[in-house]
């Protein structure tokens, strides 16, 4: 399932191999730039949206179930923290979501309780922009590092425990690096998906994907053949793609 989310804030849930479309009641309370996160129940066509302001001191935090089809508020944003908007994944029933203020902090959402806590981050010295992914049940922290030049890598970091330096990886192959950079136009359209034991790596503005396996020894690195798409991507951005599509739940369907 894919969750949509319009520039008027319409919340849409998707499922690609059926083409069916459900329109979601707005929410409660409005907020500004939300930070939405799609939680699919395992094995019962049951899911959750949530849906929390960031750049707001105490944002509300909403959660949508398709079960009941209605928004329930929860708790707030604990005081003084705004959340970063283009970070967030879910973990074993947990969101999480780095933070933009304070600094050096991970925000985590507990569905069962409807509450947030923040646990401190201690972030790597050389990063400078990424994402939060889950691989293998594994919360991990994927970017682009600083060295030398501005951008010279992209890294693979764990998280351990709350406050305790993260553990590196893997980084992608220096030749491979600069080749993937050099298509990406700019750090802001890099994208990071992680599906079963593998992750890919992709830019908005190109069709081109790395695969990585860190279940290999030594840990796997490819280039994957390039679409046969004819696009323009000039006027088009790749925003995410699935992996190994498995039609186990389907949405109401529903006309605009």
């Amino acid at each position: 399932l894919l969750c949509l989310s319009t520039y008027s804030e319409v919340l849409s849930i998707v499922c690609p191999l059926t083409g069916t479309c459900k329109i979601l009641p707005r929410w409660q309370e409005e907020r500004i730039v939300p930070v939405i996160g799609l939680f699919v129940e395992d094995n019962i066509s049951n899911y959750k949206v949530i849906a929390v302001g960031s750049f707001e001191t105490a944002a509300s935090t909403e959660v949508y179930d398709s079960a009941t089809n209605l928004w329930t508020l929860t708790g707030r944003l604990p005081p003084d923290t705004q959340m970063s908007f283009h970070s967030s994944v879910f973990s074993k029933r947990l969101f999480y979501c780095l933070t933009a203020e304070p600094p050096n902090t991970l925000l985590v959402y507990d569905l069962e309780t409807g509450i947030w806590n923040r646990l401190p981050l201690l972030m790597p010295p050389s990063f400078a922009y990424g994402m939060l992914v889950e691989h293998k049940a594994r919360l991990l922290l994927i970017g682009l590092s600083r060295e030398k030049e501005p951008f010279g890598s992209i890294r693979i970091w764990e998280f351990t425990k709350p406050g305790e330096e993260m553990k590196e990886l893997e980084r992608m192959p220096s030749v491979m690096f600069k080749e993937f950079f050099g298509v990406c136009n700019g750090y802001g359209s890099l994208q990071f998906v992680s599906s079963g034991h593998l992750l890919y790596f992709y830019s908005k503005r190109s069709l081109r994907l790395i695969m990585c396996d860190l279940t290999r020894k030594p840990v796997h690195w490819q280039w994957l053949p390039a679409s046969p798409a004819d696009v323009d991507w000039g006027e088009i951005h790749l925003m995410n793609f699935c992996v190994h599509p498995v039609l186990n739940r389907s949405v109401e369907s529903q006309e605009n």
